[in-house]
């Protein structure tokens, strides 16, 4: 449907419900993004190998109390196998199946953090244009974010 590309903003505090991001199929989680997801999702730790294109979904959110003001947030988390621990030429396909099957009408953003713009992902050579290209394909509204300086998006 669409992706709107959203550099050097914080994912966690968006105005997306919806969080989506790929994890590796060997069941190894850990480094960059997917720490944080770990403080929030620990038994996302457990799950051991799974098959390319699976996904798995959980409610999250953080109350804060500050100079007597309190804030709240709740995110929906969609852990989507779209790699493997060293190879990532599957992804741009996975990535576009694994969003479609996402349970969030087709017109309510979905922020979706850019696999493979990591410093990880780089050095396995990942061709994150073409993953770009692939989130923009699905048939989900994709609100992209990254950090990476590699996408040639402005």
């Amino acid at each position: 449907m669409s992706a709107t590309l959203k550099r050097n903003t914080e994912i966690w505090t968006g105005p997306e419900k919806h969080i989506a991001f790929a994890i590796n199929g060997d069941g190894v989680m850990s480094g960059g993004f997917t720490d944080q997801v770990l403080e929030r999702w620990p038994e996302l730790d457990k799950i051991g190998p799974k098959p390319m294109g699976w996904v798995c979904d959980k409610i999250v959110g953080e109350s804060n109390w500050t100079n007597g003001h309190s804030s709240s947030w709740t995110k929906q988390l969609h852990a989507m196998v779209c790699r493997m621990s060293t190879d990532l030429s599957r992804t741009p396909s996975f990535i576009t199946a694994c969003l479609d099957l996402l349970d969030v009408p087709d017109d309510e953003p979905i922020a979706v953090l850019l696999p493979g713009a990591g410093a990880i992902g780089r050095s396995q050579g990942a061709d994150v244009d073409a993953i770009y290209d692939a989130i923009a394909k699905s048939k989900k509204t994709c609100v992209v974010y990254t950090y990476s300086r590699e996408l040639t998006r402005a």
